[in-house]
């Protein structure tokens, strides 16, 4: 899935996992309180437990 962004512009993304429906849903916030559902969840081979954090992750491209 694309995410469009800004370049040098803040974009949260969070993403939710259902390991019981094995899905994934993604979100973007450009305010960290709205939140918007940018796709369809997606189902998926995940496993029943994930690493899950709250650290800022770094992308550019």
């Amino acid at each position: 899935m694309e995410i469009p962004y800004t370049a040098g512009v803040l974009l949260g993304m969070r993403v939710d996992v259902d390991a019981a429906a094995r899905t994934v849903t993604s979100y973007t916030s450009a305010d960290g309180a709205t939140w918007t559902q940018p796709g369809s969840a997606k189902t998926t081979a995940t496993p029943a437990t994930m690493f899950g954090g709250t650290s800022p992750i770094e992308m550019t491209g």
